[in-house]
């Protein structure tokens, strides 16, 4: 059989393997086809950066705007060039440490005017100005434009030849230059060519490109370069990693420092916009400058200032870029300028990172198929998606990183969708496996249903020959053909219900999970079969007989199955039979009429009527009259109820689950049940196991329990040594009691865990409330060593009684837990000196006074038991100390036998 462990495994692989062939299958198509999904990722890099906001500006960088006023105070655009050479000079005066004047001289005109600029142009001697070059890729072939005549005069300001490999750098096609005698009296020039993305958006410059073999930087570097004093020998550029301006002179700082600028391998840098235009940077209207040359007071004050100069006027020189749709082209220089002093660098993932994202989102979503319900699956792929999206964003504001968006999330999706598609298929797969089965079991129930009809008749026959006399069973044949008969009907009910409830280890986790719906809380294997029938039953409208000791959750699986069933809609009405009074039970059932008794003053209806098309559960039905027992048979077998005090019938619809912790077959034969009844109740018998025999369900309980009641303690949890100490104890009212010792120690304990001092002092409150059983009492009862005569008293008296173990205890004065952990004890003692042998122990037991089949189920039942406790555990060491506290209530001397069946189950194993 293989493990839930091993299932859950392969699960986990194989739809591990699913995300990596959905990552490998996303990564392909954007690796082959890279514009598939370009827009959409550019798109969530302009929101990035809108929701980012506003960023750190160099406090030194200048903008003069040509702006509108500007030109309506000087006049129409362009301007004579006297009007550029008196602004320069202006800002010389202003003690401007660099001045980027963005504006393309490319025509002569009034020789004066031009001579005026170029005279204040050598003199300022830090000024730097602008030209066009149409780029192109160098892999486009005959596009170079190697006879353009103004690439031997360009020359002087570039940065030389290229050292090392140039093959992606964008290459200089055609140029536009300013007017030569203007450009060569300039400090310097730089190009003002962007490369827009295929939306028409800039987001990057090309810091450097290639013109006839030589390095030609940008118009916003050349600027940079001359205010950190940082020389064209100074500059080293390692295509598609970074440029370095070694030995940079920052102002307000005393030692020079590297500032290395990330590129691509076309030479390109992410320019981090400021934010939008009006609320960067410090503008000045080139009208308020102009005019400040008269007043020499009224100039301001741009020392150490890097100073740009460009038309912002309506319609001119505006370009869309992630922060804006009309962003003036001096903005785009000033942002590459307070990108790289400010160093607010953004880097684009490389490949392995990107890989890695697409495969694990695309894991995380193939992993989303472990989930059953298709909503909690949505949730989880929004979620999924969301968290990224968030965790994207936080990396790009704090660090600049800018992660893939639409690709991890495209691999979140698919892989979603191929787990999903490949988990339906599994399910029809399984599901005809599983159709083929149930045809098998349906065969198979058929046969035992006709052999349990035969067995009925059979019984009843015996009955019948009981009842003719006078219930004296003198004939010992009459008396073991009944026992016989009883045992197999018995048996064949029990292989009924266990064919019907095999569950598989990944079933059983489906099932946990499904009764914790219903605050069955369990781990253990025996009730979660129980609650796998109770699903099936729900489907039925079958009656339906819930067995268990007090305290077991008898009343929770009642609910679970109305929930469950067609009736949901209907009411669930609930009676405690044994807490009416039995002259009163009759009308509480099914009402009477006004006049029916005295104090009937008018009609009233009784809870069946009340329960119609729904459903209604009789607990301790054990405990129902037997007058009334007859008139509940009537009901169930002709769906009508007649009111106390008339004769008419009333037809109900109403599903009947009854309860009971007492033994009913006992209550047949002693007569004080009514049998048809019982075979009625008992076509569906769901048996829950006690407390006692789900200890591993103790500190799963607990821990539930505790934060079902802590309230507003902050209480993690209970201690392990706590845990053992309620796991020795054999809990009478089962889980009912178990919830009340939790509730005592949350409200005694100060600590953050329940103590095992806490634990001690909820039992010892319990006692006193007469609750509980006395501890000391019950661990004494339960491990003393007993004799050989007292086996030999105990199997005498259960051979009398039929083996009943409550006639036992009622016999030798003795709980009936006792008795059952002294017999299994007993059961154990002779398993072990008859090598395992079921037969020969239960032959020895029954002493020809008790047909030794019957006694084999019961030998049976224990010894499985046993076996399943330790049939987790690693070794024959591991496996007695668990034996220990399953069987801690077992009298000590029967250890030895219980260890020599733990020996014999390993080396038989091995």
């Amino acid at each position: 059989m293989i493990s839930g462990k091993n299932i859950y495994c392969r699960e986990f692989l194989t739809y591990l393997l699913l995300g990596l062939l959905s990552s490998l299958f996303i990564f392909s198509i954007t690796f082959f086809f890279p514009n598939i999904f370009r827009d959409w990722e550019l798109k969530t890099y302009d929101y990035r950066m809108k929701f980012r906001g506003g960023i750190e500006t160099y406090p030194d960088i200048v903008l003069i705007d040509i702006d509108d006023r500007s030109i309506d105070a000087i006049g129409r655009w362009p301007w004579d060039r006297s009007v550029h050479a008196r602004m320069i000079n202006t800002l010389s005066l202003c003690e401007a440490r660099t001045i980027a004047y963005d504006i393309l001289f490319n025509q002569p005109s009034d020789k004066n005017g031009d001579e005026l600029l170029v005279k204040a142009t050598r003199d300022v001697k830090k000024l730097f100005y602008p030209v066009g070059f149409e780029l192109t890729s160098p892999e486009i072939s005959g596009t170079k434009g190697d006879n353009d005549p103004h690439f031997e005069d360009l020359r002087p300001f570039g940065f030389g030849k290229f050292t090392g490999d140039s093959n992606g750098i964008l290459s200089v096609k055609r140029t536009i230059v300013p007017v030569k005698d203007i450009y060569q009296a300039s400090k310097g020039l730089g190009h003002i060519s962007s490369a827009r993305d295929d939306d028409g958006v800039i987001r990057r410059v090309p810091l450097i490109v290639e013109m006839d073999g030589q390095i030609f930087p940008s118009f916003a570097l050349s600027a940079v370069m001359d205010y950190l004093n940082v020389s064209k020998d100074d500059v080293v550029i390692r295509t598609g990693r970074d440029i370095t301006l070694r030995g940079a002179q920052i102002h307000g700082e005393d030692r020079r420092r590297d500032i290395i600028i990330p590129i691509d391998d076309k030479g390109m840098m992410l320019i981090n916009y400021a934010g939008t235009w009006a609320k960067t940077f410090r503008h000045y209207s080139f009208k308020k400058i102009y005019e400040s040359t008269d007043r020499k007071e009224s100039f301001p004050d741009f020392k150490n200032s890097i100073v740009v100069v460009s038309n912002t006027a309506s319609g001119y020189d505006l370009k869309p870029v992630p922060v804006d749709k009309s962003y003036p082209g001096g903005g785009i220089h000033a942002s590459i300028i307070n990108t790289i002093l400010t160093g607010n660098f953004l880097t684009e993932a490389g490949m392995p990172v990107k890989i890695m994202v697409i495969v694990l989102f695309g894991v995380i979503g193939a992993s989303g198929a472990f989930f059953i319900r298709w909503q909690i699956k949505v949730v989880f792929l929004l979620s999924s998606i969301s968290g990224y999206i968030l965790i994207n964003y936080y990396t790009f504001k704090t660090f600049g990183l800018i992660l893939d968006v639409i690709p991890p999330s495209m691999a979140v999706i698919f892989s979603s969708i191929v787990a999903s598609f490949y988990q339906v298929q599994a399910q029809r797969s399984s599901l005809t496996s599983l159709t083929g089965e149930k045809q098998k079991i349906e065969r198979e129930l058929e046969v035992i249903n006709k052999r349990l009809a035969e067995k009925e008749g059979e019984i009843k026959g015996i009955l019948s020959m009981i009842s003719a006399r006078d219930r004296q069973i003198s004939d010992l044949r009459l008396k073991e053909r009944l026992w016989a008969g009883m045992e197999e009907k018995e048996g064949l009910e029990r292989e009924k219900i266990s064919i019907l409830s095999k569950l598989s280890p990944f079933e059983f986790e489906h099932i946990r999970k499904e009764a914790q719906k219903f605050q069955i809380i369990s781990k253990n294997r025996t009730l979660m079969e129980a609650f796998d029938l109770v699903k099936k039953v729900a489907e039925t409208d079958h009656t339906v007989l819930i067995m268990g000791e007090t305290g077991t959750g008898k009343e929770l699986f009642a609910k679970a199955i109305h929930a469950m069933s067609k009736r949901c809609p209907g009411p669930l009405v609930t009676l405690n039979v044994a807490a009416i009074v039995n002259t009163l039970a009759e009308s509480e059932l099914f009402g009477h009429v006004k006049g029916a008794f005295a104090g009937a003053d008018r009609n009233r209806e009784g809870l069946f009527q009340k329960a119609d098309k729904g459903t209604i559960f009789l607990d301790e039905i054990g405990d129902l009259h037997p007058d009334i027992q007859a008139k509940l048979l009537r009901v169930l077998q002709d769906g009508e109820i007649r009111q106390v005090g008339s004769s008419n019938s009333i037809y109900v619809d109403v599903r009947v689950i009854a309860a009971t912790d007492k033994d009913l077959e006992t209550e047949v034969m002693a007569g004080r049940f009514n049998k048809a009844l019982f075979a009625r109740l008992n076509r569906y018998p769901i048996i829950l196991p006690p407390l006692r025999d789900r200890i591993e369900d103790i500190h799963y309980l607990a821990d539930e329990l505790i934060k079902r009641h802590r309230g507003d303690k902050k209480i993690s949890g209970i201690s392990q040594d706590s845990i053992g100490y309620l796991s020795g104890y054999h809990w009478p009212q089962n889980v009912r009691q178990l919830e009340n010792v939790i509730i005592r120690a949350i409200v005694n304990t100060n600590n953050q865990e329940i103590q095992l001092s806490d634990v001690k002092f909820a039992m010892e409150q319990d006692k006193r409330g007469n609750v509980l059983q006395n501890i000391r009492e019950v661990s004494e009862e339960r491990t003393q060593n007993v004799t050989e005569e007292d086996d030999r008293r105990l199997l005498d008296e259960l051979r009398k009684t039929g083996f009943s173990i409550t006639e036992a205890a009622s016999a030798l004065k003795m709980s009936r837990n006792t008795i059952t952990d002294h017999f299994k004890g007993i059961c154990f003692k002779y398993l072990a000196e008859h090598d395992g042998n079921i037969r020969d122990a239960a032959i020895i037991i029954s002493g020809n006074h008790y047909p030794a089949d019957k006694l084999e189920n019961k030998i049976k039942r224990y010894y499985e038991n046993l076996i399943s406790n330790i049939q987790e555990c690693k070794d024959i060491d591991s496996a007695r100390e668990r034996c220990k506290v399953i069987f801690k209530n077992i009298p000590k001397n029967y250890y030895c036998f219980i260890e020599k069946l733990v020996k014999r189950h390993f080396e038989n194993n091995r």
